[in-house]
């Protein structure tokens, strides 16, 4: 799977995907603690200069990654023009196709297994990923609201009881290993069970 990079690319776009690319591999196979730019630059080819033209140092290398692996367009997403059940319809689904790509489960893994070490990284990839699909789903139900289209009193709450039927169950499964990663048939159905679930509930 090639990563598509959706931010502001500058000076040499197609040096910075490569790097980026490089990046990703280097991290699941080596781990953060033991990838090195000079590794990095021998996947991507170039130097290390050409490496900090676009990235800090490695930590600002590992978010970009991060974003670019679980990058979220939310806003296209949880359309407020389309009625609750297609709008979060449409989000769950995306979220679940994230979230079990390989590259995903095998980038989770790692910040589980490294966290403790650099709780940095365990905290970017909250913040760029699960935190922030949170927020912006917590933002869309207080909207809706508003609007009388869903009655959520507390949508903070509401967004992670939604987040924990949709992701839950699957996420520990693919975690340890007890099962494969969904099918996107898998996937969507589970998706329509869960917003139907929470409608049920929230519904005006």
């Amino acid at each position: 799977m090639r990563i598509k990079n959706t931010t502001n690319k500058k000076n040499n776009p197609s040096k910075r995907d490569s790097i980026i690319e490089s990046a990703l591999s280097t991290f699941l196979e080596f781990g953060y603690g033991g990838t090195t730019i000079d590794e990095i630059v021998k996947r991507a080819g170039g130097s290390k200069a050409s490496v900090y033209k676009h990235f800090k140092n490695k930590e600002d290398l590992f978010a970009t990654v991060i974003d670019e692996l679980v990058r979220h367009r939310l806003t296209d997403e949880l359309d407020p023009d389309a009625p609750p059940e297609q709008a979060m319809l449409k989000y769950a689904e995306s979220r679940l196709k994230v979230v079990f790509t390989k590259k995903h489960i095998a980038l989770r893994r790692l910040v589980i297994g490294e966290g403790a070490r650099f709780p940095k990284i365990a905290r970017m990839y909250y913040e760029h990923g699960p935190g922030l699909s949170i927020k912006k789903l917590e933002q869309y139900l207080e909207t809706e609201n508003s609007r009388g289209s869903l009655k959520v009193d507390d949508p903070h709450s509401a967004a992670t009881m939604f987040t924990g039927m949709l992701m839950h169950y699957m996420y520990l499964r693919t975690l340890f290993s007890t099962s494969a990663a969904p099918s996107n048939i898998q996937l969507k159905g589970h998706a329509q069970k869960v917003v139907d679930n929470f409608l049920t509930v929230y519904r005006a």
